[in-house]
């Protein structure tokens, strides 16, 4: 395949080869997901010593980089456990594929008169390789201390337009949005400005973003990962369906006072 998907994707847009070129081939990741599958069986099988065409660890880690160039949202890597020796390589993989959208900056008028308006100013980033392809409204909510969620705000910002730059010698796009929503019927007090990507039509925060802020969940609960202390049980495919939505992917960012 060090020839095969090169070939592939160079005829794909020659039109000097190819009777029916498409000038556009590799710019379809920005509206459709690439999706790999690797061969050979499994990553047990790249690392088997039995395997007569067993990946080193340089090969593995190009494997990994073309598929990132190639703005790779999805990798099936068959379900076998992972060799030991390709553990860092696969996270830092993760950590590149798809989408990866990142809160950079946000300017807030954090003192705001009840009846009057709260002012968001926020700069985003994709830090992944390839755009979401459905829209999850950016999603601002008010808490109280105790967790009650007083209010929600909906941006107008369509995420599937965020896309990462276009190579990896070239910066990434940055995203600013502005916002602003009426404060109107809650109390005068204190509260927690929370940020989430939610589900069209809901008030659940799907998309984790990659920001190391305190988390909570979609019932304004504080959440904590203890990932020694609970299992998936990935055997269970409704429970795990079921733990995975209670995934808290809230994010707190601020506190607005309201005077």
């Amino acid at each position: 395949m060090e020839d095969g998907y090169p070939t592939m994707i160079s005829h794909m847009t020659d039109a000097s080869t190819n009777k029916y070129p498409d000038m556009l081939f590799n710019q379809r990741w920005k509206k459709s997901a690439v999706d790999f599958e690797i061969c050979q069986g499994s990553l047990q099988d790249w690392y088997s010593i039995k395997n007569t065409h067993r990946l080193t660890y340089n090969q593995v880690l190009k494997t990994f980089d073309f598929a990132l160039k190639q703005h790779a949202s999805l990798i099936n890597a068959k379900s076998s456990a992972i060799p030991k020796r390709y553990q860092l390589l696969v996270k830092q993989f993760l950590n590149k594929l798809g989408y990866r959208y990142q809160l950079n900056q946000l300017k807030v008028n954090n003192v705001v008169h009840q009846n009057d308006y709260l002012y968001i100013d926020s700069t985003w980033e994709n830090v992944g390789v390839a755009p979401i392809y459905s829209n999850y409204p950016v999603t601002w909510r008010l808490r109280s201390a105790n967790g009650n969620i007083v209010a929600y705000y909906t941006s107008t910002a369509n995420i599937v337009n965020w896309l990462p730059a276009d190579n990896e010698n070239v910066k990434n796009p940055i995203y600013v949005i502005t916002d602003k929503f009426k404060i109107n019927n809650i109390s005068i007090g204190e509260y927690f400005l929370d940020v989430g990507l939610v589900e069209k039509h809901t008030r659940k925060a799907k998309i984790s973003l990659a920001i190391d802020t305190k988390l909570t969940d979609d019932n304004g609960k504080d959440y904590v990962i203890e990932m020694n202390k609970k299992q998936f049980n990935m055997n269970n495919s409704q429970q795990y369906i079921e733990d995975q939505n209670n995934i808290g992917r809230w994010r707190e960012i601020t506190i607005i006072n309201i005077i």
